[in-house]
């Protein structure tokens, strides 16, 4: 028999009428085979690395999916592998840890000897202009610094903010000081729907007076709070600031994705203006900001003492009122969207919090002591809501659940999946209950709830934001009877793209109220 099995017409193969399709062929086949190697081969042969999301195109990987829809890409992984393990989704070269069950989440907030946020802090700041020096000296303890004076060990600037956070936000004399003294005063001002210029009130009638309740939240909670913590000088500066900061929420994800300028003109000029409102800010006589918060003032002057410019505390200062600033009102406005669909709550937590208000003056032990609807109505507002992504950077080999996580890679811990878990929140784990936390108290205290972190990194701005919306509910159902206006929808949030903290409000929503004088 004559063996003629491999004598074939390569030639003719290649002829201009075959070509594309012995391209594709052979492309094809590439795939194929790399594909089986990488996706079935590798995990045999490495099996503590967590194994790797498949995907078809080299190097990209799932960087549509991330970029289009973070949460569903995200879901398609756990789908995937029908199980919690770590595993690895590779973003346009980048390997990104996905963490999704609560007890690897804690192995996440014990560690601080291998994973870090450190390098992600120093890309935020390279992001916002600060040059290679001062970079360097926010992670040097500067032990003869007079900032350091009283510390126990030399801090670097970098974790000393944290402290002053901690310091300005945690327990005490500065956080009564900061809501008696401020945040309870503006909010009975500011809360006041009959006076004339009120900037969330579109219109009154015999029926009512209708208000935005987006309108409602960022007057009550970004203005007053930049009140509180900048003083009156700030809107000297720049009186356009909330403006600024509102395209800021809506395109701030370009910049924690790092897209390209020519997509993000948007995002880099709300950036540029809130710095540049920041340095002017900054420019003013001291002796004319001294209704500034400790915080401030105290960032103010361990900045310039470490030689950082002017421009570069503004951005610094930019990105830590993002922080302080971003989430509040986001929770107040899912808290009371919510609360106004469900006319039982509602008329429950109206009975608990009126007699915690009087005539300017908030008896707040009351509210976290006798009011356990308002209670499961926040938690579970948390539950629903904060759902972002925490991101950190492995800086050596760790161990979590027999996978070893390698150097250099990034990971996340999904707080949308430990929140969303229906193995610890049953078949509705999507769906607003607030009843839950009444019928499982222990629920609060479960490894698949946390809405504010966990371990050293917990946000330290939570006990201010609790404190802030029990009396903003409370001043609210005090002294008005609320509901939705006729015909308006239910607004919707923006749950493709990762946002820090609480999820986003979709660009153009709102919810609409009917209010009347209690």
């Amino acid at each position: 028999m004559s063996l003629h099995v491999f004598d074939f017409n390569w030639e003719a193969l290649f002829t201009d009428r075959n070509i594309y399709l012995s391209i594709s062929t052979c492309v094809c086949a590439f795939l194929v085979t790399w594909r089986i190697w990488r996706f079935t081969v590798c995990p045999v042969l490495w099996p503590k690395e967590p194994k790797e999301l498949p995907y078809w195109i080299p190097f990209l990987g799932h960087v549509g999916g991330f970029f289009m829809d973070f949460n569903t890409a995200i879901d398609g992984g756990l789908k995937h592998f029908k199980n919690r393990e770590p595993f690895t989704m590779n973003i346009a070269g980048t390997s990104i840890y996905i963490i999704s069950d609560a007890q690897d989440a804690a192995v996440v907030w014990k560690n601080s000897s291998t994973i870090t946020m450190d390098p992600l802090s120093v890309k935020l700041y390279i992001w916002v202009g600060m040059s290679a020096k001062s970079r360097e000296v926010l992670f040097q303890a500067h032990q003869d610094a007079k900032y350091n004076e009283g510390n126990a060990k030399p801090l670097t600037p970098q974790q000393m903010m944290i402290q002053l956070h901690h310091r300005q936000s945690h327990p005490g004399a500065r956080l009564d000081y900061h809501i008696e003294e401020s945040t309870l005063p503006s909010m009975f001002r500011n809360l006041d729907l009959k006076a004339k210029q009120h900037p969330a009130v579109l219109g009154r009638s015999g029926k009512g007076t209708r208000v935005s309740l987006l309108k409602l939240c960022t007057h009550i909670f970004i203005k007053g709070q930049t009140d509180a913590y900048f003083g009156q000088a700030i809107w000297w500066a720049d009186p356009h600031l909330m403006d600024y900061f509102m395209v800021w929420e809506h395109t701030n994800w370009k910049y924690l994705f790092e897209m390209p300028s020519f997509m993000s003109g948007d995002m880099l000029q709300a950036k540029g203006n809130l710095i540049q409102g920041f340095t002017k800010y900054l420019a003013i006589p001291r002796e004319e900001r001294k209704d500034a918060s400790y915080f401030v003032q105290t960032v103010e002057d361990m900045l310039r003492e470490v030689g950082l410019t002017e421009s570069e505390i503004g951005s610094m200062l930019m990105l830590h009122y993002w922080a302080i600033i971003g989430n509040v009102y986001k929770i107040a406005f899912w808290l009371v969207t919510y609360m106004v669909q469900r006319p039982e709550l509602l008329e429950a937590v109206r009975r608990e919090v009126t007699a915690a208000v009087g005539d300017d003056r908030l008896d707040e032990n009351y509210l976290t002591e006798k009011c356990p609807n308002l209670e499961v109505l926040f938690n579970e507002t948390l539950r629903l809501t904060v759902t972002s992504p925490l991101g950190r950077v492995v800086t050596g080999p760790t161990n979590i659940n027999g996978k070893v996580l390698q150097e250099g890679n990034m990971l996340m811990v999904i707080f949308r999946e430990l929140h969303f878990n229906s193995a610890i929140w049953g078949e509705e784990a999507q769906s607003f209950r607030a009843q839950r936390f009444l019928d499982n108290p222990k629920l609060l205290r479960n490894p698949s709830f946390r809405p504010w972190g966990g371990g050293n990194n917990m946000c330290p701005g939570r006990f201010l934001a609790k404190r802030s919306i029990y009396a903003f509910v409370a001043i609210l159902l005090s002294k008005y009877h609320i509901g939705i206006e006729e015909h308006a929808s239910i607004p919707k949030g923006d749950s493709t793209k990762p946002s820090p903290g609480v999820m986003p409000i979709a660009e153009g929503e709102d919810l609409l109220l009917n209010v009347t004088v209690a």
